[in-house]
C-alpha cells in the first residue's frame, strides 16, 4: 500500500515511527499539491485547526478500531 510517485521512509516499529520521510519527485504533481496543501495550511490558520482536530478525531477511531481487533483475538 502507499502513493504512486513517493518513496516513504519510517524510523520505528509499526504505524508508530519517531520520524516519517516523504519523497516525491521535484515539481510532480505529488510534489506540487503537498506544497500547495502546505502553504494553504500556513496561510488559513483556521482550517490548520480544524484539520489538526479531524487527525486527533481519526486517530481515535482507528486506536478504536485496534483494540477491538485485539479484543476479539483475545476472545477466540
Amino acid at each position: 500500500m502507499g502513493f504512486p510517485g513517493r518513496c516513504f521512509f519510517r524510523k520505528g516499529q509499526g504505524r508508530t515511527g519517531t520520524h516519517h520521510l516523504h519523497i516525491y519527485e521535484y515539481k510532480s504533481e505529488f510534489w506540487i499539491n503537498n506544497i500547495f496543501f502546505r502553504n494553504y495550511l500556513i496561510d488559513n490558520s483556521d482550517i490548520k485547526l480544524q484539520y489538526n482536530e479531524l487527525k486527533r478525531i481519526y486517530l481515535c477511531v482507528i486506536n478504536a478500531i485496534e483494540l477491538d481487533i485485539q479484543m476479539q483475538k483475545l476472545h477466540l
